[in-house]
Protein backbone atom coordinates (compact mmCIF):
# COMPACT_ATOMS: atom_id res chain seq x y z
CA UNK A 1 0.00 0.00 0.00
CA UNK A 2 1.31 3.53 -0.98
CA UNK A 3 2.47 5.79 2.14
CA UNK A 4 0.41 8.49 1.63
CA UNK A 5 -2.67 5.75 1.67
CA UNK A 6 -1.81 4.83 4.78
CA UNK A 7 -1.61 8.15 6.02
CA UNK A 8 -5.47 8.90 4.89
CA UNK A 9 -6.38 5.71 5.98
CA UNK A 10 -5.29 6.71 9.32
CA UNK A 11 -6.82 10.16 9.14
CA UNK A 12 -10.23 9.03 10.64
CA UNK A 13 -8.60 7.76 13.68
CA UNK A 14 -6.99 11.44 14.32
CA UNK A 15 -9.96 13.30 13.91
CA UNK A 16 -12.55 10.90 15.82
CA UNK A 17 -10.01 11.10 18.73
CA UNK A 18 -10.01 15.03 18.23
CA UNK A 19 -13.63 14.77 18.57
CA UNK A 20 -13.62 12.63 21.75
CA UNK A 21 -11.38 15.26 23.40
CA UNK A 22 -13.76 18.06 22.10
CA UNK A 23 -16.54 16.45 23.71
CA UNK A 24 -14.69 15.59 27.03
CA UNK A 25 -13.81 19.94 27.09
CA UNK A 26 -17.62 20.41 26.02
CA UNK A 27 -18.69 18.46 28.99
CA UNK A 28 -16.34 19.61 31.59
CA UNK A 29 -16.93 23.34 30.73
CA UNK A 30 -20.62 22.44 32.52
CA UNK A 31 -19.42 20.48 35.38
CA UNK A 32 -15.77 21.24 35.90
CA UNK A 33 -14.37 24.43 37.79
CA UNK A 34 -11.73 22.95 38.84
CA UNK A 35 -8.34 24.65 36.37
CA UNK A 36 -6.45 21.83 37.50
CA UNK A 37 -8.93 19.04 35.71
CA UNK A 38 -9.35 21.57 32.82
CA UNK A 39 -5.60 21.55 31.98
CA UNK A 40 -5.71 17.69 32.19
CA UNK A 41 -7.97 17.47 29.01
CA UNK A 42 -6.08 20.08 27.28
CA UNK A 43 -2.57 18.32 27.79
CA UNK A 44 -4.82 15.04 26.51
CA UNK A 45 -5.59 17.14 23.54
CA UNK A 46 -1.86 18.04 23.03
CA UNK A 47 -0.84 14.16 23.62
CA UNK A 48 -3.36 13.01 20.73
CA UNK A 49 -2.37 15.44 18.68
CA UNK A 50 1.72 15.05 19.42
CA UNK A 51 0.69 11.52 18.35
CA UNK A 52 -0.74 12.01 14.98
CA UNK A 53 1.99 13.87 14.52
CA UNK A 54 4.44 11.25 14.89
CA UNK A 55 2.63 8.52 13.16
CA UNK A 56 2.43 10.33 10.02
CA UNK A 57 6.10 11.54 10.35
CA UNK A 58 6.74 7.64 10.91
CA UNK A 59 4.71 7.14 7.65
CA UNK A 60 6.37 9.60 5.46
CA UNK A 61 9.59 8.29 6.66
CA UNK A 62 8.68 4.65 5.79
CA UNK A 63 10.51 3.09 2.59
CA UNK A 64 8.60 3.27 -0.27
CA UNK A 65 7.06 -0.21 -1.86
CA UNK A 66 9.09 -1.03 -4.85
CA UNK A 67 6.07 -2.16 -7.71
CA UNK A 68 5.49 -5.65 -8.26
CA UNK A 69 6.50 -5.15 -12.30
CA UNK A 70 8.49 -2.90 -13.46
CA UNK A 71 7.47 -0.93 -16.24
CA UNK A 72 9.12 -1.50 -19.81
CA UNK A 73 9.99 0.61 -22.86
CA UNK A 74 7.01 0.44 -25.48
CA UNK A 75 8.51 -0.12 -28.85
CA UNK A 76 6.72 -1.07 -31.99
CA UNK A 77 8.92 -4.08 -32.62
CA UNK A 78 7.42 -5.20 -35.76
CA UNK A 79 8.76 -1.75 -37.45
CA UNK A 80 12.12 -2.69 -35.64
CA UNK A 81 12.79 -5.57 -37.09
CA UNK A 82 11.55 -4.61 -40.66
CA UNK A 83 13.81 -1.25 -40.34
CA UNK A 84 16.93 -4.14 -39.48
CA UNK A 85 15.75 -6.14 -42.40
CA UNK A 86 15.96 -3.78 -45.20
CA UNK A 87 19.73 -3.16 -44.22
CA UNK A 88 20.43 -6.44 -43.85
CA UNK A 89 18.82 -7.29 -47.07
CA UNK A 90 20.94 -4.41 -48.68
CA UNK A 91 24.37 -5.23 -47.17
CA UNK A 92 23.93 -9.51 -47.53
CA UNK A 93 22.82 -7.99 -51.29
CA UNK A 94 26.37 -6.16 -51.43
CA UNK A 95 28.30 -9.31 -50.40
CA UNK A 96 26.49 -11.47 -52.72
CA UNK A 97 27.08 -9.62 -56.21
CA UNK A 98 30.78 -10.13 -54.85
CA UNK A 99 30.11 -14.23 -54.49
CA UNK A 100 28.82 -14.59 -57.59
CA UNK A 101 31.61 -13.06 -59.24
CA UNK A 102 34.35 -14.80 -57.24
CA UNK A 103 31.98 -18.29 -57.97
CA UNK A 104 32.03 -17.60 -61.55
CA UNK A 105 36.21 -17.16 -61.69
CA UNK A 106 36.32 -20.01 -59.13
CA UNK A 107 34.59 -22.32 -61.69
CA UNK A 108 36.74 -20.94 -64.18
CA UNK A 109 39.59 -21.69 -62.96
CA UNK A 110 38.88 -25.28 -61.42
CA UNK A 111 38.40 -25.77 -65.50
CA UNK A 112 41.75 -24.25 -66.78
CA UNK A 113 40.00 -21.46 -68.43
CA UNK A 114 41.72 -18.33 -68.43
CA UNK A 115 41.52 -15.51 -66.31
CA UNK A 116 41.99 -12.13 -67.13
CA UNK A 117 44.69 -9.53 -65.81
CA UNK A 118 41.61 -7.25 -65.15
CA UNK A 119 40.13 -10.28 -63.31
CA UNK A 120 43.00 -10.90 -61.36
CA UNK A 121 43.58 -7.45 -59.57
CA UNK A 122 39.70 -7.80 -59.40
CA UNK A 123 40.53 -11.04 -57.22
CA UNK A 124 43.61 -9.34 -55.36
CA UNK A 125 41.46 -6.15 -54.06
CA UNK A 126 39.04 -8.76 -52.78
CA UNK A 127 41.30 -10.85 -50.98
CA UNK A 128 42.64 -7.20 -49.18
CA UNK A 129 39.81 -6.19 -48.45
CA UNK A 130 38.76 -9.50 -46.49
CA UNK A 131 42.18 -9.89 -45.07
CA UNK A 132 43.50 -12.94 -47.25
CA UNK A 133 46.73 -13.49 -48.29
CA UNK A 134 47.26 -13.09 -51.65
CA UNK A 135 50.84 -14.19 -52.11
CA UNK A 136 49.36 -17.09 -53.91
CA UNK A 137 46.31 -16.43 -56.19
CA UNK A 138 46.15 -19.47 -57.96
CA UNK A 139 46.52 -21.90 -54.87
CA UNK A 140 43.43 -23.86 -53.19
CA UNK A 141 43.64 -22.39 -49.92
CA UNK A 142 43.31 -19.27 -51.42
CA UNK A 143 40.22 -19.98 -53.41
CA UNK A 144 38.88 -21.47 -49.80
CA UNK A 145 39.62 -18.83 -47.88
CA UNK A 146 37.73 -16.03 -50.34
CA UNK A 147 34.66 -18.67 -50.45
CA UNK A 148 34.61 -18.99 -46.68
CA UNK A 149 34.92 -15.09 -46.08
CA UNK A 150 32.68 -13.85 -49.07
CA UNK A 151 29.37 -15.03 -47.59
CA UNK A 152 25.94 -13.71 -46.38
CA UNK A 153 25.11 -13.22 -42.43
CA UNK A 154 21.37 -14.88 -41.96
CA UNK A 155 19.04 -12.43 -41.89
CA UNK A 156 17.27 -14.19 -38.66
CA UNK A 157 20.64 -13.63 -36.84
CA UNK A 158 21.40 -9.88 -37.35
CA UNK A 159 17.66 -9.12 -36.43
CA UNK A 160 18.31 -11.38 -33.21
CA UNK A 161 21.46 -9.54 -32.36
CA UNK A 162 20.47 -6.13 -32.96
CA UNK A 163 17.34 -6.62 -30.64
CA UNK A 164 19.82 -7.87 -28.07
CA UNK A 165 22.19 -5.72 -28.24
CA UNK A 166 20.83 -2.31 -28.88
CA UNK A 167 17.50 -2.96 -26.70
CA UNK A 168 14.81 -2.53 -29.81
CA UNK A 169 17.03 0.16 -31.15
CA UNK A 170 16.42 2.29 -28.08
CA UNK A 171 20.08 1.58 -26.61
CA UNK A 172 21.74 5.19 -26.46
CA UNK A 173 24.57 3.91 -28.73
CA UNK A 174 22.13 3.19 -31.08
CA UNK A 175 20.47 6.55 -30.77
CA UNK A 176 23.41 8.46 -30.50
CA UNK A 177 25.80 6.54 -32.82
CA UNK A 178 23.67 4.20 -34.96
CA UNK A 179 25.68 1.11 -33.61
CA UNK A 180 23.11 -1.52 -33.36
CA UNK A 181 25.81 -4.67 -32.45
CA UNK A 182 27.93 -3.24 -29.53
CA UNK A 183 30.97 -2.59 -32.21
CA UNK A 184 33.80 -1.36 -30.85
CA UNK A 185 36.60 0.85 -32.54
CA UNK A 186 40.15 1.85 -30.74
CA UNK A 187 40.81 5.36 -32.40
CA UNK A 188 40.54 8.29 -30.21
CA UNK A 189 37.24 10.01 -31.36
CA UNK A 190 36.14 7.14 -33.44
CA UNK A 191 32.98 6.73 -31.37
CA UNK A 192 31.35 6.84 -28.20
CA UNK A 193 33.11 6.78 -24.72
CA UNK A 194 31.23 4.41 -22.74
CA UNK A 195 30.73 5.99 -19.05
CA UNK A 196 31.62 2.80 -17.18
CA UNK A 197 34.97 2.01 -19.09
CA UNK A 198 37.11 0.35 -16.95
CA UNK A 199 40.46 2.74 -16.31
CA UNK A 200 43.34 2.23 -18.77
CA UNK A 201 40.90 1.29 -21.51
CA UNK A 202 40.97 3.14 -24.89
CA UNK A 203 38.15 1.52 -26.91
CA UNK A 204 34.94 3.62 -27.93
CA UNK A 205 31.65 2.50 -29.13
CA UNK A 206 32.00 3.54 -32.66
CA UNK A 207 29.72 6.09 -34.39
CA UNK A 208 28.46 5.37 -37.73
CA UNK A 209 26.72 7.94 -40.49
CA UNK A 210 24.11 5.54 -41.43
CA UNK A 211 22.43 2.28 -39.82
CA UNK A 212 23.12 0.61 -42.86
CA UNK A 213 27.33 1.50 -42.45
CA UNK A 214 26.78 -0.31 -38.96
CA UNK A 215 25.21 -3.47 -40.46
CA UNK A 216 27.77 -3.47 -43.01
CA UNK A 217 30.79 -3.67 -40.59
CA UNK A 218 29.10 -5.99 -37.80
CA UNK A 219 28.85 -8.57 -41.26
CA UNK A 220 32.40 -7.66 -42.38
CA UNK A 221 33.61 -8.14 -38.50
CA UNK A 222 32.10 -11.80 -39.23
CA UNK A 223 33.87 -12.34 -42.52
CA UNK A 224 37.19 -11.48 -41.03
CA UNK A 225 37.90 -11.25 -37.65
CA UNK A 226 39.76 -13.70 -35.91
CA UNK A 227 36.97 -14.94 -32.80
CA UNK A 228 34.53 -15.80 -35.56
CA UNK A 229 36.54 -18.43 -37.80
CA UNK A 230 33.92 -21.14 -36.46
CA UNK A 231 31.24 -19.26 -37.57
CA UNK A 232 32.86 -18.92 -41.23
CA UNK A 233 33.48 -22.75 -40.64
CA UNK A 234 30.51 -23.58 -40.06
CA UNK A 235 28.59 -21.89 -43.31
CA UNK A 236 30.92 -23.02 -45.34
CA UNK A 237 30.36 -26.64 -44.63
CA UNK A 238 26.70 -25.58 -45.39
CA UNK A 239 27.52 -24.49 -48.41
CA UNK A 240 29.13 -27.49 -49.12
CA UNK A 241 26.49 -29.55 -48.35
CA UNK A 242 24.48 -27.25 -50.33
CA UNK A 243 22.39 -26.63 -47.39
CA UNK A 244 20.22 -23.61 -46.41
CA UNK A 245 22.56 -20.83 -44.57
CA UNK A 246 19.87 -19.93 -41.29
CA UNK A 247 20.58 -17.92 -38.36
CA UNK A 248 19.21 -21.08 -36.35
CA UNK A 249 22.01 -23.18 -37.85
CA UNK A 250 24.81 -21.22 -37.49
CA UNK A 251 23.73 -19.55 -33.84
CA UNK A 252 25.62 -22.12 -32.28
CA UNK A 253 29.24 -20.76 -33.62
CA UNK A 254 28.32 -17.24 -31.72
CA UNK A 255 29.94 -18.76 -28.75
CA UNK A 256 32.78 -15.32 -28.98
CA UNK A 257 30.55 -12.76 -29.64
CA UNK A 258 30.04 -12.20 -25.84
CA UNK A 259 31.64 -12.26 -22.41
CA UNK A 260 28.05 -14.59 -21.27
CA UNK A 261 28.78 -16.94 -24.22
CA UNK A 262 26.77 -19.89 -24.18
CA UNK A 263 24.30 -17.87 -22.26
CA UNK A 264 24.39 -15.04 -25.04
CA UNK A 265 24.08 -18.25 -28.04
CA UNK A 266 20.62 -19.60 -25.76
CA UNK A 267 19.43 -15.46 -25.63
CA UNK A 268 19.87 -15.13 -29.40
CA UNK A 269 18.13 -18.40 -30.67
CA UNK A 270 15.31 -17.83 -28.18
CA UNK A 271 14.98 -14.33 -29.82
CA UNK A 272 14.59 -16.12 -33.23
CA UNK A 273 12.28 -18.55 -32.16
CA UNK A 274 10.11 -16.21 -29.94
CA UNK A 275 9.49 -13.63 -33.27
CA UNK A 276 10.12 -16.06 -35.75
CA UNK A 277 12.93 -14.43 -37.44
CA UNK A 278 13.93 -17.77 -39.20
CA UNK A 279 11.42 -16.55 -41.87
CA UNK A 280 13.13 -13.35 -43.04
CA UNK A 281 16.24 -16.48 -44.35
CA UNK A 282 14.47 -17.68 -47.27
CA UNK A 283 15.64 -15.82 -49.63
CA UNK A 284 19.51 -17.08 -48.54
Amino acid sequence: MNKFAKIYLNLPIISQSLAVARRGISYNKGVMKNKTKRNIFLGSIIAILILSVVSTMSLLSAPMEEPAVFPTITVDKQAFIQFILTRSQASNQLILTKREKLLTLYHQHQKGQHISLHERHWLINLADEYEIDTSNLESLATWNALLKQVDIVPNSLVIAQAINESAWGQSHFAKQGKNYFGIWCYTAGCGIVPSLRSPGSTYEVQQFPTALDSVITYMHNYNTHNLYHGFRDSRFDLRRLNEKVTGLALVHSLIFYSARHQAYVDSIRAIILHYNLSQYDHSQ
